[in-house]
């Protein structure tokens, strides 16, 4: 996590351009975060988080900056390029899923950046809800083999409570009492709301 290497700039009214927030005459606005991970609470401001990478590695260039929090409404991710050109990569759950750099339940930009060299990364967040901001640095070969356990644990979850549903649908069909059919709605409601928090909803369910 990059937790106390970003520096964070508050913006009430959402009016600062990238170039402005990315400018020297703002460089000196931005406080330091204290924290492992970045939590606004319900704070309706735009966030800017600003964080200076560099590339120690021998041979790897391609590199992940997540996001490890899919509520998170809307999420811009900058960074200039090797001839000063702004690039932008856009997400948020209020955005269409296709839209995400990686197509994942969390948030997920691109970022290369060769051996040796080190750039700025500038991310704008925007929610009405919680502003958790939990931001990583990987490699994607690192990310696959995470993402992989993370994945055989959701579907052990889902499936323990997929077979709890049936298991009591079934009961309810066979012996007509409605307490079966009570624990059937609550193990369905709970699911989805936990589908809904962790992103899966989101990336399965209904994409937007």
């Amino acid at each position: 996590a990059l937790g106390q290497h970003l520096s964070y700039l508050l913006d009430p009214d959402h009016s600062l351009t990238p170039q402005q927030a990315m400018s020297a005459s703002y460089a000196d606005r931005y406080q330091p975060v204290t924290q492992d991970i970045v939590n606004f609470g319900y704070r309706r401001d735009s966030v800017w988080l600003r964080a200076d990478v560099q590339n120690s590695s021998r041979k790897q260039s391609q590199w992940l900056v997540g996001v490890l929090y899919p509520q998170i409404d809307l999420l811009d991710f900058f960074v200039l390029d090797k001839h000063g050109q702004l690039l932008q990569q856009t997400a948020g759950d209020n955005r269409p899923f296709s839209l995400r750099p990686v197509a994942h339940r969390h948030f997920y930009f691109k970022l290369t950046l060769p051996p040796g060299q080190n750039t700025t990364v500038y991310l704008r967040a925007r929610s009405a809800g919680t502003l958790l901001l939990p931001v990583s640095i990987t490699t994607p070969q690192q990310w696959q083999a995470s993402d992989h356990n993370e994945q055989i644990f959701i579907g052990i979850y889902a499936g323990t409570l997929l077979a709890m549903l049936l298991y009591n649908l079934l009961l309810y069909f066979s012996l007509r009492e409605r307490t079966y059919l009570y624990y059937v709605l609550y193990i369905a409601c709970l699911g989805l709301a936990q589908a809904t928090f962790y992103g899966v909803a989101g990336e399965y369910l209904w994409p937007r």
